[in-house]
């Protein structure tokens, strides 16, 4: 009877020990049941010390014993490695993010939306903790409150057990977060980061800002769904807050006071000499525009304006055959070197970010730009590009005698007084301007390509005098990943924890075994 209840303390022991390890691996935490479970161990396992003293002191010089000593050592490090590198990742919220795109990391509009964040926000996340959306949705908003963490909060929320929250909040099924700050809220759905940040955007500031995409001459369209459309680019500015209306010259005969900025994309005939004038005096006033013109397209009057401010418009178009390599069109030159001094592209890096131009011209600046201004190239072709200046559709293998060697200049920015387009102009706000050398960067065909959107908006807030916000947006995910609820992680971990264990049990028991034989 004594000789049982020996070795009960001494497996019970051995049993509330490994209990108490994994107690603080799974959970991270010393807390009541860690401490029971510990002292318990610890307890039975002097008791089975103190009553078993002298055999134990007896077999420590047998070879036997030291070999179950080395096997006993090596499966109580492995316990304490994995104890303790669990308790780690629970209680640290460190991960590396091995993915292509890095989609599992923030992206750098949303970190700095966080780091601005002027109100308080708390998230009501209504998700099925049965599914694993909610895991994902739970490591997104995790990601975003260490940004900071003093202005974000959140909490899941079951439909079930909080009725009259959902109602509140007009929160109908499962999958959509409500984003509350002060009075205001905005909910999104699903577990979208760039939602999430066009969320945050839309708590913190005091409004759209309104920028005219002006029709009347063959331009892009905003409710045209076509691959020339501008539908697609509609949604873009309005994810970003933007507000993009349509705005026809010739009908309006003025240029609405709350516009920020302009857009002209790709018109197809040239404007009279009225509607010229509008934007010379509004650009005379600190007007702001973006103008992407296509190539070989007869644009006298209105590309004077360009060359006023300093901007050329080489009337080529770009060819770049390693893009047949890819699998791509040779006239759709891929551009990968930006200016990192100007704002609209100083979050772009060579490697990191890509514009691709279809069917573009040649942007570049005059040696001298007028007087009081300054100037950048924003974007830069392969030095594998050329530009072709002749007029046939079929395109030369390599560059002729009038085509000139690339890298190709795509995208340029100025910035000056007002009297560079009308002498004698107040000083007070400079004008803007920015000109891409195709108008299908802002086409539905291609705005959503590589970093074209990020390019379009980013040029946008420059031009609204919204530096802060210019930043890269989050890359959308490929490939989903295998999200595990915290029961089954925790079933995992005790797989692994209790591993070692099982092979110290077995080789107990092949040891009791050739004791009993001997």
């Amino acid at each position: 009877m004594q000789e049982m209840i020996d070795r009960f303390a001494g497996w019970a022991g051995l049993g509330f020990s490994i209990l108490a390890s994994a107690l603080y691996g799974v959970r991270g935490l010393a807390d009541l049941p860690f401490w029971l479970a510990a002292g318990a161990g610890l307890a039975l396992l002097a008791l089975y010390a103190s009553r078993n003293a002298t055999s134990i002191k007896a077999s420590l010089g047998s070879r036997k014993t030291r070999l179950g000593a080395n096997s006993v050592f090596l499966a109580l490090a492995a316990l304490a490695i994995a104890s303790v590198t669990l308790a780690i990742v629970n209680n640290h919220n460190v991960s590396w993010d091995l993915t292509k795109g890095k989609v599992n990391t923030i992206s750098d509009e949303t970190e700095r939306t966080m780091k601005n964040l002027g109100v308080e926000v708390q998230v009501y996340a209504f998700f099925d903790p049965s599914t694993g959306e909610q895991a994902a949705c739970d490591a997104l908003l995790k990601r975003v409150k260490a940004v900071n963490p003093g202005k974000f909060s959140y909490e899941f929320v079951n439909l079930n057990k909080k009725p009259l929250l959902a109602k509140q909040y007009s929160v109908r099924s499962y999958g959509t977060s409500v984003l509350v700050a002060g009075e205001r809220s905005e909910s999104i759905h699903g577990v979208d980061e760039e939602a999430l940040v066009n969320a945050l955007v839309k708590l913190g500031s005091s409004g759209s800002k309104s920028v005219y995409l002006v029709s009347g001459h063959g331009e892009a369209a905003l409710g045209d769904n076509s691959p020339g459309g501008a539908s697609e680019l509609k949604k873009a500015f309005g994810n970003a807050t933007f507000e993009l209306k349509d705005l026809n010259l010739a009908m309006a005969g003025k240029i609405p006071a709350d516009a920020s900025a302009l857009i002209i994309a790709g018109p197809r005939t040239d404007y009279l000499a009225p509607e010229v004038s509008l934007l010379r005096d509004w650009l005379a006033q600190g007007g702001r525009l973006i103008l992407a013109a296509d190539p070989r397209t007869r644009l006298p009057n209105l590309l004077k304006l360009a060359d006023a401010a300093g901007v050329v418009l080489g009337n080529d178009i770009t060819v770049d055959p390693i893009m047949r390599l890819f699998g791509s069109d040779p006239i759709a030159p891929l551009a990968s070197t930006f200016d990192p001094s100007h704002p609209v592209t100083k979050d772009m890096r060579q490697g990191q970010q890509q514009l691709i131009f279809p069917l573009a011209q040649s942007v570049g600046l005059k040696d001298k730009l007028p007087e009081g201004s300054g100037g950048a190239v924003l974007a830069t072709s392969n030095p594998t590009a050329w530009s072709y200046k002749g007029s046939g559709n079929r395109l030369p293998s390599k560059p002729g005698p009038g085509d000139k060697a690339g890298p190709v200049k795509l995208a340029a920015a100025v910035e000056g007084p007002g009297s560079v387009f009308k002498a004698g102009s107040p000083a007070g706000k400079n004008f803007r301007l920015v000109v891409y050398g195709t108008s299908k960067i802002l086409a539905n065909e291609g705005i959503a390509l590589y970093n074209n959107q990020d390019l379009a908006v980013n040029s946008a807030r420059w031009l609204a005098d919204e530096e802060k916000r210019i930043a890269i947006a989050a890359k959308k995910e490929e490939n989903q990943p295998l999200m595990l609820e915290r029961s089954r992680m925790a079933l995992m971990w005790w797989g692994l924890l209790l591993l070692p264990f099982a092979v110290l049990a077995l080789g107990l028991g092949v040891l009791l075994r050739r004791r009993r034989a001997a």
